[in-house]
């Protein structure tokens, strides 16, 4: 019975971070490309303002955390 031997695993190295686009990077997408990035952007502040306008609480706070689905006896 031959066993492998046991190695320690490989490090994780974290993820470069995420940083924002330069001046001369944004230049490189085409006009088409930048306007559907604006449009989306656009829509999804429009969908945020909905949702917050239609419930202005998160979740949990302003109602009391009884589950009001169901009754209890």
């Amino acid at each position: 019975m031959d066993a492998e031997p046991v190695t320690a695993p490989e490090p994780v190295t974290a993820p470069e971070p995420v940083t924002d686009p330069q001046p001369d990077e944004e230049k490189q997408l085409p006009a088409a490309v930048r306007a559907r990035i604006e449009r989306n952007r656009q829509r999804a502040l429009m969908l945020r303002q909905a949702r917050l306008a239609s419930r202005p609480y998160p979740t949990g706070e302003g109602e009391n955390n009884v589950n009001t689905h169901f009754i209890y006896f």
